[in-house]
């Protein structure tokens, strides 16, 4: 029976002499310790993709993954640039976004976050994650926010409570001192990612997000690009802007904790 020249070789020295029964035995284990091995070594590559991929997900699945903003920390939504949006290929249209670190304050104690202000009508990654209320009742005027479930188990809301939401680089000085742009919002939602991202973001609508902000009527903080392929990244953040235009992107929040994760799969493959 014909074999390949490398499987005629494994199984010679495989099957050893008849009469040196300690070598067919040392064999034998040599070569189911291998097997052992590289089965390990292909079940914790398999579910470290796995975990990649669901870190992927869940947390970059919502999360701003790139944002082009202006120095002056503002841009106008109603002249949007469309020859230097085009260059980066993003898998939906670019759509205004207001973000800013904020405070949230209920009756139970105070917790950070990041407020992200947005369109409802657009196809916001948020929408699938929603587990009570729904997109739609963030509107403008209305002062709603959607919270993470963590977060909102840490303030102790609900659905319909008050929060206090307040930001720190609106802040206002008076005689009294330095006062945050701060407002009450009715909750009008909560979402589940199953993250870290649940207790750290915030979502409102992007006009009630902009006036908090104290920025004129038809201002944002940025463009908000999407990706099928949110580590594109990389690549992408060396394309040269011009003069006045900054990037940045998801890896500012979550950099280290995705490269640990690559670094780890490197190692082990």
């Amino acid at each position: 029976m014909f074999h390949p020249l490398p499987i005629f070789i494994g199984l010679r020295y495989l099957r050893g002499r008849s009469g040196d029964r300690f070598s067919r035995f040392v064999s034998y284990m040599s070569t189911a310790g291998i097997t052992i091995g590289v089965l390990s070594l292909v079940t914790v590559l398999s579910v470290m993709n796995g975990f990649e991929a669901q870190l992927k997900g869940r947390i970059l699945g919502v999360l701003p993954q790139a944002v082009i903003s202006h120095d002056s920390g503002r841009v106008s939504m109603n002249e949007e640039p469309v020859e230097l949006l085009s260059q980066y290929g993003s898998s939906q249209p670019a759509v205004p976004i207001v973000r800013s670190e904020a405070v949230l304050q209920s009756h139970q104690g105070l917790a950070a976050a990041m407020m992200i202000g947005i369109e409802p009508d657009s196809d916001d990654p948020i929408r699938s994650r929603i587990v009570s209320g729904s997109l739609e009742r963030l509107s403008a005027g209305k002062y709603q926010v959607l919270l993470g479930h963590s977060l909102a188990r840490e303030l102790d809301v609900r659905v319909g409570d008050k929060v206090r939401l307040m930001v720190t680089s609106a802040s206002q000085y008076t005689p009294l001192g330095r006062i945050p742009s701060q407002r009450m919002f009715t909750v009008a939602g909560l979402y589940s990612t199953g993250s870290d991202v649940d207790s750290q973001l915030v979502v409102t609508h992007i006009s009630d997000a902009a006036k908090l902000m104290r920025y004129k009527a038809g201002e944002a903080s940025g463009w908000r690009l999407f990706f099928d392929d949110p580590f594109v990244v990389s690549e992408l953040s060396s394309q040269p802007l011009p003069e006045g235009w900054r990037w940045s992107d998801w890896r500012e929040q979550r950099g280290e904790l995705f490269q640990a994760v690559r670094m780890e799969k490197n190692m082990m493959g």
